[in-house]
């Protein structure tokens, strides 16, 4: 069956006893069970973050913490009234983080590598220095910082850790002729051969450097990240199942060819995807709500075409993640990765402001003084409409 020919009903229907029978002999969904497992869970965590109205609220903190200006007018006439904007959100938020990040992070690098009994001391300092180089290739610090944005404004921040392989080329300069060496006669005392370049002539060389790494970084909004509704604490990683909801474009697909597990389409039929009759990307209710794009400085919702490249727009990926297993589903109609959980537990780290208690979203500033910026901005400008008056 084509792609883009999947029924509905195959996507959300129940898993069949027997399908579940299969899954206990083998240890291993089939892909058909897998991918009404992955949309039948995304469908019930979003059906709960809707009916809380949780994360629909979110959105107005984030035009707090903006505070825009938006004309008023008198009644029947172009006079303006006042519209004075407060910034107690934004000043109390951007006042917390940098001493959260100053306790974090008062030294470089930010730990101290100990050796036990039976290490060396250079060994314990070799793995420190690698450890603080590959915290900074990978922008550790910088994603901290945005997280515990994140964390202080919503009141719930989340992190996604793992490990990633992967080829990029490399541009390199060297001389285009090999030097001349001459052998010194005195190499037997040591002294190095010399060698006597001919021409100052430079190309240009590509080389595949393979790159072999850990990755972390923060999910900016909570909506991207589904949760099982029954969790209860503030811990992400006790959750039932974790659904990271991605929007990949033709080249990110295409690098997962050479990654162990997966099986991307063939890339005639990849094709289909991106180009008309183009499958639509199905929007996220969550992002779309209290979006102005006259005076709201975040960016567009992800699944927004931003590009004419039609290689650069973006089809939905969800990977469902449990201890056990990750299956990762492409726009609800295909399995391209069914496998072990390679880590054995969910790589998701999550962090809370003020824990509500039996709940995993917690209260951020932004709804616990929200109100204060409301009261001292409303109260303000009737004053000077009334001092206009």
């Amino acid at each position: 069956m084509a792609l883009l020919e999947r029924p509905v009903q195959d996507i959300y229907g129940k898993i069949l006893p027997a399908e579940a029978k299969a899954a206990l002999e083998t240890g291993h969904w089939s892909d058909d069970a897998a991918l009404k497992l992955v949309c039948g869970d995304a469908l019930t965590a979003d059906n709960y973050l809707l009916t809380k109205q949780w994360l629909l609220g979110l959105p107005s903190c984030a035009t707090l913490y903006q505070s825009p200006y938006t004309p008023r007018y008198w009644e029947g006439t172009q006079s303006e009234r006042a519209n004075v904007p407060f910034y107690t959100l934004a000043t109390a938020v951007n006042s917390l983080v940098p001493t959260i990040m100053s306790g974090l992070f008062a030294d470089a690098p930010p730990f101290l590598v100990q050796p036990r009994p039976g290490t060396r001391e250079q060994v314990a300092r070799a793995i420190g220095e690698l450890e603080a180089y590959q915290l900074e290739d990978i922008g550790f610090r910088e994603e901290i910082r945005l997280g515990a944005t994140n964390v202080v404004l919503s009141g719930t921040g989340i992190w996604k850790w793992g490990w990633e392989t992967f080829t990029k080329a490399r541009k390199m300069y060297q001389r285009k002729k090999p030097p001349l060496v001459i052998k010194n006669p005195l190499s037997g005392a040591g002294l190095p051969d010399v060698k006597i370049h001919d021409t100052d002539e430079i190309e240009e060389v590509v080389v595949d450097e393979y790159i072999d790494r850990p990755f972390f970084e923060h999910i900016p909004s909570l909506s991207h990240v589904l949760v099982s509704p029954t969790l209860n604490v503030p811990d992400i990683r006790k959750s039932k199942y974790v659904i990271h909801k991605l929007y990949l474009t033709w080249d990110e697909l295409d690098k997962l060819r050479d990654r162990p597990g997966y099986k991307i389409p063939p890339r005639q039929e990849l094709l289909d995807l991106f180009f008309p009759p183009k499958e639509p990307v199905e929007q996220n209710a969550a992002e779309m709500t209290n979006r102005n794009p006259m005076w709201d400085a975040r960016a567009d919702a992800r699944w927004e075409d931003d590009t004419a490249d039609p290689f650069a727009q973006p089809l939905e990926v969800m990977e469902r993640w449990d201890n056990e297993t990750c299956i990762v589903v492409l726009q609800k109609k295909l399995v391209i990765a069914n496998d072990d959980n390679p880590y054995g537990v969910i790589p998701f780290l999550s962090c809370g402001w003020w824990d509500v208690p039996e709940a995993f979203y917690g209260l951020g500033l932004g709804k616990t003084i929200g109100s204060e910026q409301r009261l001292q901005q409303g109260i303000t400008n009737l004053w000077l409409d009334n001092a206009a008056l």
